[in-house]
């Protein structure tokens, strides 16, 4: 979390502040009175969630809902994380380079997913999975067995 905090020198953001001046830009707005209105509130009561650091999201997300045809060129996901939805895209598929943590993910994401399906379901598919592991493990072991076999025969040759 980013703490707001001034003095002669430094001037750090909090996350509030960050949202506030990204939807001023993509809102051509000028004030903070300006986004309370445009969120439906008053200028005390986002004035005191500034103080607290607690944008009211959920009041931008319906706002958008409700205007979706008015404001469908705004990026929301740029307004609250300062990352376009384009970015967020290029992240997505580049190419990973730590081929350990992407298979990790995988399988973390893979699991959620196994979970979300029925009992029945899940059982099925863990049933037919260890039939193929076990089909697997047995072509690697008769594999091995090939291989050690043609290399002695190679061995024997003069």
């Amino acid at each position: 979390m980013i703490f707001q905090k001034k003095s002669k020198n430094l001037t750090l953001s909090s996350e509030f502040e960050g949202i506030n001046t990204r939807l001023k830009h993509e809102f051509s707005l000028k004030k903070d009175a300006d986004v309370a209105g445009l969120l439906s509130l008053t200028p005390q009561a986002f004035y005191s969630r500034k103080k607290d650091n607690n944008f009211p999201k959920e009041r931008l997300i319906q706002f958008l809902k409700n205007n979706a045809e008015q404001y469908s060129y705004i990026d929301l996901r740029y307004i609250l994380t300062g990352e376009s939805e384009s970015e967020a895209a290029a992240k997505e598929i580049a190419p990973p380079t730590n081929w350990h943590a992407l298979s990790e993910t995988i399988n973390t994401v893979f699991l959620e997913k196994l979970l979300q399906l029925p009992s029945y379901l899940q059982e099925q598919f863990i049933k037919q999975s260890k039939e193929h592991l076990d089909t697997l493990i047995h072509l690697q072991n008769k594999i091995k067995f090939l291989e050690s076999k043609t290399k002695k025969e190679d061995e024997i040759k003069p």
